[in-house]
């Protein structure tokens, strides 16, 4: 029997596992179309990368042209999106399959990577630990560039990893490393160290083969929108080197942190809770929370990985270590670059965890590769150093995830002061109960209200709780669950590698709940986002006409999918983060470069057919304007976002004669 039972799983377990990825692909497709349904639009990011490619698209701007939309990543993040508008008709319900679609590919892309380099049971967890992240498929099922980048990089590493791969799919594996580059100019580096990979790894031949197909997209693109195409690297290229880049480098720049803000000397902000040091701190470990079964695996794979001599389970290829050293630098390479970016570059830190999305699934390939060689046994100072890295990490997201275990407090109240405790006299059971405080004042004269308030009220109860938690994780449940493997396990079990894999397993199925799944997590509406943004485009259109001139003081620009051809001031496509507070800027230097300040306010109002505000948006200014007789009101629509009630409503305005 037991002999048949093997042969059956020997014959079927493939299958088995087949049906487990087809599992996990429906949830993540189930979610996601939830998602992409219910989530509102509220960040700026989403909406401008469907409705600037769709402008692109039909060929009323350009991509980085002057006064034209501002062009802030590479061109393949608008364009894509763009013609999907273009090709099936513009609007939000478009831009959202677009999306949910991209992620199942994605999916589909990580599948076959790890099915390739590792095995189908490595690959269907692969498809699980994307299913499972909230954060994961929300940001799939909006128009994110993380989507689409994501997407070039898993097929990329399909069709270039492999002991032996032809000549022609490393072609193609470089030719999209080069798209995901031309969506976004920060993961370009993964280019130049794939193409070193190719040339260790397959030769010199397979290596000039990948150069050319990798350059093929970035050549294509700067000559098709050349010299304008400058203005994105005018940021990056220091003019002392080339000083003509200044022709293309706008003198008005995003100020992401306080001039004079530095990490250094670090006594500076230590002791200061309020610096904004603790902000990139607390958005570093974001980032490790909301991506921590990546992170903690490529750690973990890294640790386990036998670098020398031969595994105890297979001997590895030198070729297989190549791919590994390859992974494990292009996601360091890139998490660095990242990194640096948010440290002020790009944004003030907070974007950093969401940053991870666009090289993930480089981590998420690398760890079953590194599975093949992990190390059975590791000496008493390894294991040592990951008993110690354990706590320290786990204590560290405790304190960052900021809870106030308001209820857990008031529980542990419950069950201990207040407990009904059975009275007593003359050693006979009373029918009747006391709450352990008051016996404990009776029998000791204890005084438990200080107690009470301060584990209800203070700062410092949070802070012991933190420690107690993950004390009790790290101190008593790890060595007790290790003590249980080491009695059923049929071989002997290594500390360090139970404690990493068994971090890394809790990691994994934590990863649906609150301490690991919902940093990126936005919150949702009960009823269709599409639809309320349709019905109010339609409430709208009533009123808007092709070629009307529209002044638009709305955060997200999903809204303009929904409404006839309208033209739109291109600098307010980019909200505030391009209104400078300079009233002697040249109106022309500043256009060029797709800012705007308050002279061109005016001008535009006075210019414009309609004026669209968000309501949130609608404050005494606008009331004093229609006041004074130089604004009329038409129109308030229904709100773009029931669960965001009136301050999604848009205001129709219009300029008086």
């Amino acid at each position: 029997m037991q002999n048949q039972k093997q042969t059956f799983w020997s014959r079927y377990h493939v299958w088995v596992a087949v049906v487990v990825a087809l599992a996990g692909a429906a949830v993540f497709f189930l979610r996601a179309v939830d998602f992409a349904q219910t989530t509102p639009t509220i960040v700026w990011d989403e909406s401008m990368y469907p409705y600037k490619g769709w402008l692109f698209a039909t060929g009323r701007y350009r991509p980085f042209e002057d006064f034209g939309p501002w062009t802030n990543q590479m061109p393949v993040a608008f364009l894509i999106p763009g013609y999907i508008q273009k090709w099936f008709g513009p609007g939000m319900a478009v831009a959202r399959t677009y999306a949910v679609v991209v992620g199942m590919l994605t999916v589909l892309g990580v599948w076959l990577a790890v099915k390739r380099t590792s095995n189908v049971w490595w690959a269907a967890a692969a498809v699980w630990v994307m299913a499972l992240n909230p954060s994961y498929v929300q940001v799939f099922s909006q128009t994110f560039s993380q989507g689409l980048v994501s997407l070039f990089f898993a097929w990329m590493l399909f069709f270039g990893l492999g002991d032996w791969r032809p000549n022609w799919s490393l072609a193609l594996a470089a030719f999209l490393a080069a798209l995901a580059g031309m969506a976004r100019i920060n993961v370009l580096p993964a280019l130049p160290l794939f193409v070193l990979y190719v040339f260790w790894q397959h030769g010199k031949r397979a290596g000039w083969i990948a150069l050319a197909a990798g350059m093929l997209p970035v050549i294509f693109f700067h000559l098709a929108y050349w010299p304008d195409i400058l203005k994105i690297w005018a940021y990056w290229i220091p003019p002392q080197i080339f000083p003509w880049i200044m022709d293309f480098r706008s003198p008005w720049r995003e100020i992401f942190v306080p001039e004079g803000f530095s990490w250094w000397p670090v006594d500076t902000w230590l002791h200061n809770p309020d610096h904004l040091a603790w902000v990139g701190i607390r958005s570093f470990w974001q980032a490790v929370r909301g991506n921590f079964v990546v992170i903690f695996g490529v750690v973990t794979g890294l640790l386990l990985y036998a670098w020398r001599g031969k595994s105890a389970e297979t001997h590895l290829s030198p070729a297989h270590k190549r791919q590994i050293i390859f992974l494990a630098g292009t996601f360091w390479a890139l998490f660095l670059v990242h990194l640096w970016a948010a440290n002020g570059k790009s944004c003030q830190f907070v974007c950093f965890p969401g940053y991870i999305l666009f090289f993930f699934v480089f981590g998420l390939v690398l760890i079953p590769m590194t599975a093949a060689a992990w190390k059975k046994e590791m000496p008493v100072w390894g294991q040592a150093l990951v008993f110690v890295l354990i706590f320290a990490l786990l204590l560290t997201l405790e304190f960052n995830l900021n809870s106030p275990y308001l209820n857990f407090r008031y529980d542990l109240i419950r069950n201990t002061f207040d407990l009904q405790i059975p009275r007593i006299k003359d050693g006979h059971i009373l029918n009747d109960t006391a709450p352990l405080w008051q016996l404990l004042e009776n029998k000791f004269g204890f005084d438990h209200y200080p107690l009470r308030r301060y584990i209800l009220n203070e700062a410092g109860a949070i802070t012991l709780l933190h420690w107690l938690k993950t004390g009790a994780i790290v101190l008593l449940g790890l060595p007790l669950a290790y003590r249980l493997a080491k009695k059923w396990a049929w071989t002997p079990v290594n500390f360090g590698r139970f404690a990493l894999l068994g971090t890394l397993l809790l990691g994994f199925g934590f990863s649906y709940g609150h301490f690991f799944g919902d940093v990126l997590i936005s919150d949702t509406c009960t009823d269709s986002v599409i639809a309320s943004y349709e019905q109010v485009g339609e409430e709208l259109s009533a009123y808007l006409s092709d070629g009307d001139q529209v002044y638009y003081r709305v955060k997200a620009n999903m809204l303009l999918l929904e409404l006839p051809a309208v033209e739109i001031y291109p600098p307010q496509l980019n909200f505030l983060y391009t209104f400078v507070d300079d009233p002697s800027a040249d109106p022309e230097t500043l256009t060029r470069f797709v800012w705007w300040n308050q002279a061109l306010k005016e001008t535009w109002l006075q210019e414009a057919d309609y004026i669209l505000v968000e309501n949130r948006f609608f404050d005494q200014e606008w009331k004093d304007r229609i006041a004074a007789g130089e604004l009329e009101q038409l129109f308030i629509s229904s709100p773009t976002a029931s669960c965001r009630g009136e301050d999604s409503r848009i205001v129709l305005l219009a300029p008086l004669p």
